[in-house]
């Protein structure tokens, strides 16, 4: 499987400005996925990352802010939760 973020925005055929708000980055255990827009969040990135508990979780991020940024923080969010449920199986 090729692990790279995914545009996965919605578009109407006749649609001239194609700006992406919507990138999704899958492997076979856990997705992550990142908006702009988002309803409960219209001004900043939301992120969804089920596997890990990240359910409408604001980024705090301007949505000016170059998306490689957007997926960098997602991407460390998940990371350090992955690294806090190792600690706690070794007892820290």
């Amino acid at each position: 499987m090729n692990n790279t973020w995914i545009d996965t925005t919605n578009r109407s055929r006749g649609d001239k400005n194609r700006i992406a708000d919507s990138w999704k980055y899958k492997t076979s255990q856990l997705e992550i996925m990142i908006l702009s827009k988002h309803i409960y969040n219209p001004n900043s990135w939301t992120m969804h990352c089920k596997e890990m508990g990240f359910d409408t979780y604001s980024l705090r991020m301007d949505l000016d802010t170059p998306i490689e940024q957007v997926q960098q923080k997602a991407f460390d969010l998940v990371k350090n939760k992955l690294e806090l449920l190792l600690a706690s199986l070794n007892g820290k």
